[in-house]
This record gives structure tokens, C-alpha cells and sequence, in this order.
């Protein structure tokens, strides 16, 4: 039971025609709206069904009663919601004003779960004729009726029969009424498939009133599975099934799922621009519309931004940079701030440089769809002025972007120290930088041994925690002592200093050949998470996340992550914080051909469960270098990747629904990329 905002004067719980009635003897005695009612606040003066009333129907008209007559102006879909118990997701239903019953009235499309408890608001903001406004939101709760007789599966998924089911697919079954869930476990809910029994995990969705079934690895190709849901599962009542329930369906041979990740559009154009492969994708949001940046033709920063209906955009603004992107992996870096998206890139000195030619400079941009491109800095480099006093010139690559809390965007990147008595190493800088200029700290080594086989800070990575403004850089640094191993190293910065998390959170053994930039999250409660793909010492390439939990680095699983039933070798993990869940994506060799997949994964219960089925175009090409983004109104997850075509490496979109009942109070992302 909720305490409520306003009061209840009276409530009628015995039907459409008492309250009728009631609202008639109320005028007539007048104790209901009297000729000076506009003296008096605008109040909910009685509701159907009453507050905490149970057994109601399951196809009811929801009506609070007001002691004034409303503006009908003033009514609108969002002035009364219907919601699930434990959800934040409304029901869809059409709202309206009787006049003639001072009452907004909600009709929920479609039939609500019997046992189940529902929770309605009457937002403020709603006005009578008189000018007095609701001042503050109303909400009340009711329960419907339990169904009689034993508990009904009213729709599963994949439903029977069907075939060419994805080999990634999770299996639910939805009931009737809530359910015990202490009698749906892996002895109640049971998978066969080609005479053997599937292993995985059993979750129960109270929102929903469903069951799911995730198996531990990827169903096999071509093979029909039977499900079996025992005959003891029960309902909240304890009243079991009459009969056990089952169902079969047949996996396909094609592992991408249309029907899972849209496609949005066709490849990325970037028309105008020189002809080449579009690699490196980021993708990012602007109030729910999703942009994508990449790198075009080694040398182009380009962003796109696609609008239903209409396709993809040509770049917009053209490309800032003029063709000057140092060729280089990974970059320039995209990070969208509100409603502008900031780039930063490495590239070559020209005009707007100091030094000699051959020093790379970092550089940041801004892009509004009011103002156009601008350079940021007062027009300088970010990175460390060249110094001719000074012993060795200073390349900077490979800048990465994150936001800090007042907005502004903080570049990370790796820079060839030019301090005297340094080490003369590649080592770590951060500069926070706004449009007149820039702020700088570093350099930064973890080891600052002198090193004995080439620069000891390969690669960065940078997150922000929303929760504190904190932010971590996660960054592979070569071992001075061994020219096989490169470490990773995770770091945090308060703004004026680094300080350490933990020591090694692992090891490389490929002499940074193989290596890929790390990513790192940090959730609402602080925990720092970051993903990186290392190789071992028997040469095999693996995917890890792991987590700090304030003392120690810990893995998320036992095993490396992947959703083949042979792990292979995989790269290139991008990491999402979605309302407490990690969600990941990378690439990994799959069964077909040796081409490369696409994968995305969410980690709850102590374990990855898939998030749909593979997301390449073409199973017989590479697909690599996943970029997420979610949009968290619209519950939809973006991923942006690029693929091997005949044509060249191109970008790709896909997008797809996420339940609400699959990441519970889903409502926005708790870390940035």
C-alpha cells in the first residue's frame, strides 16, 4: 500500500451505476459541487475501483472523480497512467474527460493479468474550469481478480511449431496470474534438443508473469527443441497446473535475426567525401535520434544521423577536420554532450600547430545542428605544446572522449613525454576543454621504470561516474622487464591527481600486436566495471569484464566471455551500463566460414545471457568493432558496427526493443561510453 499525495472523500466501490447514483444524491444534498466550488482546491474526491480493492476485472474503466469540473483542455494522455506493480512502464490505454461524471476515465488497451496489483496516477497539473490546478499527483492501487481453476500458459516464445529460430533465442512462457516462482527452477523448466537435455538458467518475471529460460550456450543449428513445464508449477495460491505444458520449435541454419536487430537503412554514405572503407564507428544519441561518427577513407572524421522515414543524413557539416585524420585505429573519438557531439582527433601540424611537421597534435571539436562545426581551445592543440627548448618533439594519438559534470567534454590520449629527467616514454595526459581553452594533467605511468622495449602506454580508455563526477582511465602499458606482456591498468582521476585501483587487472602476452582499446563504466553505485580482450599465453584472444568493488578486481563469470559452445578468438568489447546491468558487445569468430560475429550479452545472476541473435549483415563477412548506445524513453538498444562488403569495410546500424521486464525500471543509462 502507498501513501497517498490527496485524500479520499468517498469511494465507490459497488459499480458504474452507484456511482452514478451517488454522484446524483451528492448534488442533491449538497455535500458534492456546490455554485461556490471555485473557492475550493482542485481535489480527487473518490476513484473506481476504491483504493486497495482486489478482485476487480480484469477489463474495468478506471475513472478518479473530481469536486470541480475540469478543463477538458487540460486533459491529456500522460494526466492519468496505469502501471504494473514494481514497473515505471505505463499501459498503454486511451484517457479521457466525462463531464457529465467530473471524472478522467483511463481504458487499458488490452486485458489486464488477473492476480495482479496495479498502481494509477492522476498527474498534477490538471485544471479545473475555474482556474484551480491539481496541485500535486494522485495515485491509488487495486488488484484483479485470481483467474479460477489451475494456472493457463497464455503465450510463449518461440511460439509452437515455429521454425528458423535464432540459435541465441531466450525461451519465456507467460501465464495467466503471477506465479510461485520457487516452482519454476531448471526441474520444473526443461529444454530437449536432439536427445539431450539443455543446461541454463530459469528466471521468473513478476511484471510480466512469465517465465524464461536462458541456456547457457547457443542452441544448435537446424534441430528441433521441446519444452516441458511441469505439472507442479504453481500460482501464488498454491494452486498447480492440471497438466504439465509443452511445446516445440526448430532452429534455423542463419544465426542473424532480422526480426531481433532492425536495420536501419543501408550502409552509411558518406557522399562528398573520397571514396574509401568507413571504419571505427561510435554511436550516440541526441534526444533518442541516434548519430554515428567514424573515420572514412583513413584520413575523414564524418557524422551521420538517421530519422525514420527519411534514411540517413549526409554528414553533417562535411568533415571538420579536412581530410587531416592521422591514419590511424581508432581514430578520432565521438562523444555526444546534450544536444552538441564533440570529436577529437590526432593529425598531422599545419597551420594551427606548433613544432615540426611530423608531430601529431590532438585537437577538439564541437557540432550543433544551430552552429555548425567549431573548433574548441581557442583553435590550439589539446595536447602538450611542442617545445623546441626541450630534448624529443611529442607525437599525441589516439584520443578518447567522456564527459565531466559541468558538461564540458575530457580528453584522454597517449603522448610521447618531452619532460627532461622523464623517461622519454609514451605516457597518459587528460585535459578537460571548453571552447576558449584547455586544462592539462600527465603525464601518467603506472610503471615508470625505464623501459626496454618501446613505449610503455599503448592504449586508453576513459569513463566518468555520474553518480560522483569521478573518472577512470583504464590504459595498457608494455612490461619493461619482458617484451611478450603488455598490462592493464585501471586508474582513477579526481581532477588534479591519478590514483591507483588495484594493480594488474590483467596481462597480454601478444607484445601489444594484437591489443584493443579497453572499456570502462561505472554504475550508479560507484563500481567501476571495464572490458578488455586479451590474448594468453597459449595464444588464444578472450573476452573479460571485470569489476572493482572498492578493495579488488573481480571477473563477472568463471570463464571468458562468449556465447559459442567453443569460445574463439574475440576482440574489440564495447561495455554499456544499462540501469545496474553490464551489457556488452565484441566480435568473435564464429562457426561459419571463420568470418567474425557480432554478439551482445547482459550479465545478471551470475551469468551472460545473450541480448538477441548474432547482428552481422552477412554471416560469410567480418563483422567488427561494435559501438552501443540506449536510447532509455524508448527502451531501444543501438549498435553501430562496420563489415567486410566487396566494396570496402562499411558502417551498419541495428537497433532493437529491449523489454522493460527484461532490465526492471529501465529508465536511462547510468554510464556513459
Amino acid at each position: 500500500m502507498l501513501t497517498l499525495p490527496g485524500r479520499i472523500v468517498q469511494t465507490f466501490p459497488w459499480g458504474m451505476a452507484g456511482m452514478v447514483l451517488s454522484c446524483v444524491m451528492l448534488l442533491a444534498c449538497g455535500s458534492g459541487v456546490s455554485e461556490d466550488e471555485d473557492d475550493s482546491s482542485l481535489e480527487v474526491i473518490s476513484t473506481n475501483p476504491s483504493d486497495g480493492s482486489s478482485g476487480q476485472p480484469t477489463l474495468l474503466t478506471i475513472r478518479a472523480f473530481f469536486n470541480q469540473s475540469l478543463d477538458p483542455a487540460t486533459v491529456t494522455q500522460g494526466s492519468m497512467r496505469l502501471f504494473p506493480e514494481g514497473s515505471t512502464v505505463a499501459i498503454s490505454a486511451a484517457v479521457a474527460y466525462d463531464a457529465a461524471l467530473q471524472a478522467i476515465q483511463l481504458v487499458p488497451e488490452n486485458e489486464l493479468m488477473a492476480g495482479a496489483q496495479y498502481l494509477v496516477e492522476v498527474a498534477a497539473g490538471v485544471q479545473a474550469s475555474s482556474g484551480q490546478t491539481l496541485q500535486s499527483s494522485f495515485t491509488w492501487t487495486f488488484s484483479t481478480a485470481i483467474a479460477a481453476g489451475p494456472p493457463q500458459i497464455i503465450a510463449t516464445t518461440p511460439v509452437d511449431g515455429q521454425t528458423d529460430i535464432g540459435t541465441a533465442t531466450i525461451i519465456s512462457a507467460t501465464f495467466d496470474r503471477p506465479m510461485d516462482p520457487t516452482t519454476l527452477t531448471t526441474d520444473t523448466v526443461t529444454i530437449e534438443g536432439g536427445g539431450v537435455q539443455i543446461s541454463g538458467t530459469v528466471d521468473y518475471l513478476s511484471a510480466s508473469n512469465s517465465v524464461t529460460f536462458t541456456p547457457d550456450v547457443n542452441l544448435a543449428v537446424a534441430t528441433q527443441y521441446v519444452v516441458l513445464i511441469a505439472s507442479s508449477a504453481s500460482d501464488t495460491q498454491g494452486t498447480s497446473m492440471a497438466t504439465g505444458a509443452t511445446w516445440s520449435f526448430t532452429t534455423g541454419l542463419d544465426a542473424i535475426g532480422d526480426g531481433d536487430w532492425q536495420l536501419l537503412g543501408a550502409r552509411l554514405d558518406p557522399e562528398g567525401l573520397d571514396p574509401g572503407d568507413s571504419v571505427d564507428a561510435t554511436m550516440m544519441l541526441i534526444a533518442g535520434q541516434p548519430y554515428v561518427g567514424y573515420r572514412h577513407a583513413l584520413t575523414h572524421a564524418v557524422v551521420q544521423r538517421w530519422q525514420d522515414g527519411i534514411g540517413w543524413s549526409d554528414p553533417l557539416g562535411g568533415d571538420p577536420t579536412n581530410g587531416r585524420v592521422r591514419a590511424m585505429w581508432r581514430n578520432p573519438s565521438f562523444i555526444a554532450i546534450g544536444n552538441a557531439i564533440f570529436l577529437s582527433y590526432a593529425r598531422r601540424k599545419d597551420g594551427s600547430t606548433t613544432g615540426p611537421s611530423s608531430i601529431d597534435r590532438v585537437f577538439v571539436y564541437r557540432w550543433t545542428a544551430a552552429a555548425g562545426w567549431s573548433i574548441w581551445n581557442d583553435g590550439k592543440e589539446v595536447s602538450t605544446p611542442y617545445s623546441s627548448s626541450l630534448f624529443r618533439g611529442a607525437d599525441a594519438r589516439e584520443p578518447v572522449l567522456a564527459r565531466t559534470a559541468s558538461g564540458l567534454p575530457l580528453a584522454a590520449w597517449v603522448e610521447t613525454d618531452i619532460l627532461a629527467g622523464f623517461n622519454a616514454e609514451d605516457a597518459a595526459w587528460i585535459a578537460e576543454v571548453s571552447s576558449g581553452n584547455s586544462w592539462r594533467y600527465g603525464p601518467w605511468q603506472r610503471d615508470n621504470a625505464q623501459d626496454l622495449y618501446g613505449s610503455p602506454v599503448r592504449l586508453v580508455a576513459l569513463g566518468s561516474n555520474p553518480a560522483n563526477s569521478s573518472h577512470y582511465l583504464a590504459h595498457w602499458e608494455s612490461d619493461n622487464a619482458d617484451p611478450t606482456r603488455t598490462h592493464l591498468y585501471v586508474s582513477g582521476f579526481s581532477g588534479s591527481a591519478f590514483s591507483t585501483l588495484g594493480g594488474i587487472v590483467a596481462t597480454d602476452h601478444s607484445s601489444g600486436a594484437r591489443l584493443s582499446h579497453p572499456s570502462i563504466v561505472s554504475d550508479s553505485g560507484g563500481y567501476v566495471h571495464v572490458a578488455y580482450s586479451a590474448t594468453n599465453a597459449s595464444g588464444q584472444q578472450r573476452i573479460w569484464v571485470q569489476r572493482w568493488n572498492g578493495a579488488s578486481w573481480s571477473p563477472l563469470g568463471s570463464a571468458p566471455v562468449s556465447l559459442l559452445s567453443t569460445p574463439a578468438a574475440a576482440d574489440n568489447p564495447h561495455l554499456l551500463m544499462i540501469n545496474g546491468y553490464p551489457v556488452l558487445a565484441w566480435d568473435e569468430q564464429g562457426p561459419h566460414s571463420g568470418s567474425r560475429s557480432i554478439y551482445v550479452a547482459y550479465w545478471d545472476a551470475g551469468n551472460w545471457h545473450p541480448l538477441g541473435q548474432a547482428v552481422e549483415i552477412d554471416r560469410s563477412r567480418n563483422a567488427t568493432r561494435p559501438s552501443l548506445a540506449f536510447d532509455g524513453a524508448g527502451n531501444r538498444l543501438y549498435i553501430a558496427f562496420q563489415e567486410r562488403t566487396p566494396s570496402g569495410d562499411a558502417i551498419f546500424v541495428r537497433r532493437r526493443e529491449v523489454p522493460s521486464a527484461l532490465f526492471p525500471f529501465v529508465s536511462r543509462l547510468d554510464a556513459r561510453p
